[in-house]
């Protein structure tokens, strides 16, 4: 399994435990440090990972390269802040030995605050196959510490695009889930999302960069699958962006969707200030 990370080392060592717990253990674990400079990568050593010490870039360029090195059959990604509970891999074993031929599994994610209070859990819905075009929908953005894939299938794709600053998990499986699909949905959740404040910038020009960037390499998918994507896109930008920042990220939303969908989320925007 891999953990990208990067100024990690508050977190680093829960992370590796919550793998290291697992049982089964996972074969490996790998910490992909994308050019700490805040004792990341001892912190992971001293946890009992291996870790990969690279220069700085991005966390898909950290997943990439640590795919790359791993040596297992399976691909389990952990984010550095996130954990999994108990069971989890046990679970996705279990739905490989019964869909072999899926193009990855993933559970939901619960996510937490920094204090691990729980308020609320992602990508529900019922076990079972979906194609592609399920992830258009944010719904099932259950986020990158939930799923496995086979290595074979992600290197076959390219695995994570590495000029993408967001959107770098939902692009993996729209583009997976197209190349080898279905995906698996397994419950229940099996993942804590560390939700935190900051992050990646959410400027309109930067959530437009991504849009495009992501959709050019869909050619599979059509026009209106590429409007109904961005639309989502824009409003789950404004969701997790305190009032009034939102609002220039609803205005780009706003004609694209229904106007009940879009006070719906000016509401949420404001309430996360």
């Amino acid at each position: 399994m891999v953990i990208p990370a990067y100024r990690a080392a508050s977190t680093i060592d829960r992370a590796v435990a919550s793998a290291l717990a697992q049982d089964p253990a996972p074969w490996e674990v790998i910490v992909a440090d994308d050019g700490s400079d805040d004792g990341t990568a001892e912190v992971a050593e001293r946890a009992g990972a291996t870790v990969q010490r690279l220069p700085r870039g991005n966390g898909s360029i950290a997943r990439n390269r640590g795919a790359e090195a791993a040596s297992g059959e399976f691909l389990a990604f952990l984010d550095a802040d996130d954990r999994w509970m108990p069971g989890k891999l046990a679970v996705h074993a279990a739905s490989w030995r019964a869909h072999p031929d899926g193009a990855f599994i993933f559970d939901p994610s619960t996510h937490v605050d920094e204090a691990g209070l729980e308020f609320g859990e992602f990508g529900r819905g019922p076990d079972g196959p979906l194609p592609w075009t399920a992830f258009l929908d944010r719904r099932q953005w259950a986020g990158g510490s939930t799923f496995s894939v086979r290595r074979e299938t992600y290197l076959a794709i390219g695995g994570c695009h590495e000029g993408l600053t967001m959107l770098q998990d939902v692009d993996l499986w729209v583009r997976l889930a197209a190349h080898a699909g279905p995906a698996w949905r397994v419950n229940p959740s099996r993942t804590w999302y560390t939700r935190s404040p900051g992050g990646v910038s959410r400027s309109p020009a930067r959530v437009a960069e991504n849009i495009a960037r992501a959709v050019a390499g869909w050619p599979f998918a059509s026009p209106r699958d590429r409007e109904r994507f961005a639309s989502l896109v824009w409003l789950n930008a404004a969701d997790v962006t305190p009032f009034p920042a939102s609002l220039a990220l609803l205005r780009h939303a706003r004609s694209r969707v229904a106007e009940p969908r879009f006070w719906r989320a000016l509401w949420r925007s404001w309430r996360v200030r």
